[in-house]
């Protein structure tokens, strides 16, 4: 896994999982097969500190997801299902 402080997914065109963070708290995990253009947008929307990101190829985007969903139970994730 990646995190910000060590290098800058900003401008690189990547597919993976992404985790936006609060401190040490995981607010929110997101995949995308640009994640550099989808933490610009993120950044309009929610407040977070930092953001890890881990490498992955398309196919297991929603796998992967799902997996890192389940293990940090991340509060935005609980509530747009909620709301749907």
């Amino acid at each position: 896994m990646v995190d910000s402080e060590s290098q800058s997914a900003y401008g690189m065109a990547m597919c993976g999982v992404y985790y936006l963070l609060d401190g040490v708290t995981v607010l929110y995990v997101g995949s995308s097969k640009n994640i550099a253009r989808r933490l610009s947008q993120h950044k309009r929307n929610i407040n977070f500190d930092l953001y890890c990101y881990d490498e992955c190829e398309e196919s297991e985007l929603l796998s992967r997801e799902a997996e890192a969903i389940k293990q940090f139970h991340p509060i935005l994730n609980r509530q747009s299902v909620l709301s749907a």
